[in-house]
């Protein structure tokens, strides 16, 4: 990657600057030095725990990390606080769960009020339930759910290909 030298310089000028290390962060990943990459988010952080980008980036990192899931679910949550507006928090945080999972981070998230009805999360327990095959209690929630978010593009996609597989292979 052309950058990693140029970030690296303007580390050195500006070692304290969020973008900076955020950036430094991306490129570290992107070059496979995940230490390097969590250790300029965390100082990220660090210099700025309001700064969205420094805050969601860790948690991110973090989730690649099977020994730091905990970790990441904070620092997501925390993100989502800081712009509840933006979706890719709740989207990473309910692609942490694993289908089938007895205690998951679905079912905790579900739980938080703030949470419980948010789209990305109710959009997989849905998968969730596709996977035990539930698929009556399904279509009923995805009705549900895009009365409740008919705007919300990815959710009208994905139901629009749920009920194509149901037409396609007959599941009631």
């Amino acid at each position: 990657i052309k950058a990693d030298k140029p970030s690296e310089e303007a580390l050195k000028k500006t070692p304290d600057n969020v973008n900076a290390l955020i950036l430094r962060a991306l490129i570290c990943e992107k070059l496979n030095r995940y230490d390097e990459a969590v250790g300029n988010a965390i100082k990220a952080v660090t210099v700025d725990s309001s700064s969205f980008a420094a805050t969601y980036t860790l948690g991110r990192l973090y989730s690649l990390d099977s020994r730091r899931r905990n970790d990441a679910v904070n620092l997501l949550i925390m993100a989502n606080r800081i712009r509840p507006d933006h979706p890719y928090p709740l989207i990473l945080l309910s692609n942490l769960h694993k289908p089938g999972q007895k205690s998951s981070y679905l079912a905790a998230l579900s739980a938080i009020p703030e949470y419980a009805n948010a789209p990305e999360v109710v959009f997989e327990s849905h998968m969730n339930r596709v996977y035990n095959r539930d698929h009556r209690g399904v279509r009923e929630a995805y009705l549900k759910l895009f009365n409740a978010y008919p705007d919300h593009p990815e959710l009208a996609s994905a139901i629009g290909g749920y009920f194509d597989f149901c037409r396609q292979y007959d599941v009631a």
